[in-house]
């Protein structure tokens, strides 16, 4: 029987306490944790549930809905024992009762509440090994729903914006994401534009070498494409993006815009679903990929790992990884953005493991 792993969240004790105890001894269900909404709000992106049971009565509305948002793939029931209702949200709802029904909505399969969703259109425009590698494993593993044109650019290209114009293909097939790979600062000149020729709603241009796309420019191209209504994102490094925001260390920018939610729904800061035997992993599943791979690299080499090495093993892999961020001191971090890479894809391993030593300590 398949195990469901399930997070309970209410910032009232006697709530969670009374929900555990129904559901705890239920074949096939393991309680993972209690977090209040604001930890969960937080949390939930990278812990590898399957379930989330939200105490409805006492749970800000607000945070609920933001919680929705940004775990579209989740299942949450929304429960209430003051009046014995349980409600499962995610695209419709339905109503239930009693034990049974909840213990039932926490078992019924995922299958029922997919939505066909509008394909992807994504430009990627790249230039050098850099993008086209980030390009290649994208395409690998993207939903069947998106379609990826790339656009390679020379490695050495012109300064002046005029000469640059005169490089863009003669059709560009129209598009909802433009993804700028480009390691010349000159193309963020270019941008504006193409979002406005093919129709795009918006454009990602990630900064994993500041000397590729500085802040300064960055902050002159998102002015521009606001007021072309385009909606934009640059996180610092790739690897940061959620579907939320981006950045790290208090640079956090909140995201608005469906076709870059959508792209990182599937690739960038890393999420994985762990499963464990005996103290030792049994299965890592990528639930989010680092846009280059390193993600998978590294969940495919933890099986067997023991909990206690885990993270240090996969320290070294990202190490030994051919990561893309840069090597050089960034500003803002006062640290390279390898090593913020680094610490992103441990702390979303962190917190998949400390939801099983909170598990077996409470046990």
């Amino acid at each position: 029987m398949s195990q469901y792993r399930v997070l309970i969240v209410s910032d009232h004790p006697l709530f969670a306490e009374g929900v555990e105890r129904l559901i705890n001894d239920q074949a096939g269900v393991q309680v993972v944790g209690v977090l209040s909404p604001d930890e969960a709000l937080a949390r939930i992106p990278s812990l590898g549930l399957d379930v989330v049971v939200v105490d409805v009565d006492r749970a800000a509305q607000p945070i609920f809905a933001q919680m929705l948002r940004a775990s579209p793939g989740l299942k949450f029931i929304g429960l209430s024992l003051d009046n014995n209702d349980i409600n499962v949200y995610y695209q419709r709802g339905i109503k239930s009762t009693g034990v049974e029904g909840l213990v039932e909505a926490i078992h019924e399969p995922l299958e029922w509440k997919r939505s066909e969703r509008p394909p992807l259109r994504l430009l990627a425009i790249t230039q050098g090994p850099y993008g086209r590698r980030i390009v290649e494993h994208v395409r690998r593993y993207a939903p069947e729903h998106w379609a990826i044109q790339e656009w390679a650019l020379a490695s050495e290209l012109p300064e002046r914006i005029e000469e640059l114009q005169d490089l863009l293909p003669p059709v560009l097939s129209a598009s909802d994401l433009i993804l700028s790979l480009a390691q010349s600062p000159s193309v963020a000149g270019l941008l504006p534009e193409i979002a406005r020729t093919i129709g795009a709603k918006g454009v990602m241009a990630p900064i994993n070498d500041a000397t590729w796309l500085p802040v300064e420019q960055s902050s002159q191209l998102g002015q521009q494409l606001g007021k072309l209504g385009v909606a934009c994102a640059f996180p610092r490094p790739f690897c940061s993006l959620t579907e939320m925001w981006y950045n790290v260390r208090g640079r956090q920018v909140e995201l608005d815009g469906d076709p870059i939610s959508e792209f990182a729904r599937h690739f960038g800061r890393p999420a994985f679903k762990i499963s464990i035997d005996a103290h030792v992993l049994h299965t890592v599943k990528v639930l989010r990929d680092s846009p280059c791979g390193c993600a998978r690299h590294v969940a495919e080499n933890l099986t067997g790992v023991s909990v206690d090495q885990a993270e240090r093993r996969a320290e070294t892999l990202h190490r030994d990884f051919p990561c893309l961020a840069s090597v050089t001191m960034d500003s803002d971090y006062g640290d390279t953005l390898l090593n913020v890479s680094a610490h992103i894809l441990q702390d979303a391993l962190r917190d998949q493991l400390e939801s099983f030593r909170t598990l077996s300590a409470s046990r």
